[in-house]
């Protein structure tokens, strides 16, 4: 009995070191997907909650002096800030599409769309306050922030190639 990275035939189970290697890789992709929603989505999240200062300053910039101002103040404040704030909940959204896509398995878009909703409404809950009510345009642009940042990390991390298991005919 040889030892292969493929089964044998349709009947035949897999060895076991394929299935070890398998399970090691969907591990790996997993611990990705969560490392890529806490390092991307943040950032992405940040910079569109702050698009309509940044579209702002743009448009009434008279100098570059106020451009690399609102720059600095933008990497130096905003950035740490949508880290401080959005780097729990997007490892959480990570982990959930991780959990869904373990395996051969690939999560649809539409699950990344209703996650970022429910990642937007519930992303004060892990510091101890309520649900975001949408009450402000803050709440909104956040909302809308989700959503985008984790469809974009969504995209990102189902890009991999993965083996499909081949099921006979």
């Amino acid at each position: 009995m040889s030892v292969s990275m493929a089964a044998e035939g349709p009947g035949e189970e897999q060895s076991p070191r394929r299935r070890i290697d398998d399970h090691g890789r969907a591990a790996g992709r997993a611990l990705l997907t969560v490392l890529l929603f806490a390092a991307v989505g943040p950032l992405i999240g940040g910079l569109i909650v702050s698009l309509p200062d940044i579209l702002t300053v743009i448009a009434a910039a008279h100098d570059a002096g106020n451009l690399f101002y609102f720059l600095f103040a933008l990497v130096s404040v905003g950035v740490p800030a949508a880290y401080a704030m959005g780097v729990v909940p997007a490892a959480i959204v990570g982990a959930v599409i991780a959990i869904i896509d373990y395996g051969a398995r690939r999560s649809d878009a539409w699950i990344a769309v209703v996650l970022g909703v429910l990642g937007g409404m519930l992303w004060p809950v892990p510091w101890g306050s309520p649900p975001a009510t949408l009450a402000s345009p803050l709440e909104i642009w956040f909302l809308v922030a989700s959503v985008i940042s984790t469809w974009v990390c969504w995209f990102l991390s189902t890009r991999t190639p993965r083996r499909r298991e081949e099921r006979p005919a």
